[in-house]
């Protein structure tokens, strides 16, 4: 059945659309004004359709219209989320009205939408693929250790939306808070691919993974496979952008080191001062290059041995 929209509904819902919250969902880091690239009264992420990895394309918070500065593809809020979530124009525009917000209902808008229990797909399965197993080989992680450690499973190629990923259960207060699709093709756009918001208790952007396996200090890595890699007390924030749920997680903690990559460095400064507001004492370290998961085993250790636990 075909749902017609009027000019003035949909100009209407990108009024209304809350594209930062969106970001945050589907875990797409973004710049803010002030950052390079990204002028005033706009917010920058990497382009989906080029090969940007700078935050070149620049989302205008008032029209809601976004150009790439570098393959100057032009358009408006519904075709940017048809192209990350590989979907209809109608059910781009469906997308977006669940990221509707007024003066009134933005603070319990999430909570209207979210699941009383997370979903995991129903082709998921523990009977990984030869591309499930040649993708974890080449990042160095044996796949029955990452089963046994952390629960992950695998999509064939039955299930368009997560085919051939790999799906990591995101957990927290021992539940299944949401998780995470990693495409192991090389093929996608969208490497990492978050639960719909129907289907979780909670986005991923309000989780803090490896969160339950922490004490008194924490080690806060951006990514998934960073986490995997420090091992013991380290916590993935899903990029360097953190949500104030994300900070409040936090508190209780003695001490937290902020291990972020070297090109992040300076905001990881900046988000030191809003986690120093939970957390007593915060730190942070710059790797000269990359991140933790590109570490060898001698350099992952000598970084163990600088910030002084594991």
């Amino acid at each position: 059945m075909h749902l017609s929209h009027s000019h003035q509904e949909l100009e209407d819902v990108l009024d209304l659309f809350d594209i930062q919250a969106y970001l945050d969902d589907k875990g797409i880091p973004y710049d803010q004004a002030g950052a390079k690239n990204v002028s005033a009264g706009y917010i920058g992420i990497a382009c989906c359709f080029c090969s940007d990895r700078s935050n070149h394309l620049g989302i205008n918070l008032q029209s809601h219209l976004y150009t790439c500065w570098k393959c100057a593809e032009k358009g408006n809020l519904f075709q940017l989320i048809k192209e990350v979530e590989g979907c209809s124009f109608g059910r781009a525009i469906s997308i977006a009205k669940l990221y509707i917000v007024s003066d009134f209902d933005h603070l319990i808008r999430r909570e209207r939408s979210r699941s009383e229990i997370a979903m995991l797909p129903a082709p998921a399965t523990d009977d990984f693929l030869p591309i499930h197993d040649d993708f974890l080989k080449s990042r160095r992680y044996d796949r029955l250790e990452m089963q046994r450690r952390y629960d992950i499973m695998a999509v064939g190629p039955t299930c368009d939306d997560w085919k051939f990923r790999i799906l990591i259960p995101i957990i927290m207060d021992g539940e299944l808070k949401t998780f995470v699709g990693r495409d192991t093709t090389g093929k996608s756009e969208v490497p990492y691919k978050n639960s719909p918001i129907e289907k979780s208790i909670m986005p991923a952007k309000e989780c803090l993974y490896g969160i339950d396996d922490v004490k008194d200090s924490a080690i806060l890595v951006e990514g998934l496979f960073d986490r995997w890699r420090y091992g013991k007390n380290a916590v993935c924030t899903f990029g360097v952008q953190m949500t104030s749920t994300q900070i409040y997680r936090l508190k209780g903690l003695k001490k937290v080191t902020m291990l972020f990559d070297a090109d992040a460095l300076k905001k990881a400064e900046g988000l030191a001062h809003a986690i120093s507001s939970v957390v007593p004492l915060v730190e942070v370290i710059e790797l000269p290059d990359g991140d933790p998961d590109d570490l060898n085993e001698d350099d992952l250790f000598e970084l163990k041995r600088i910030v002084g636990y594991d």
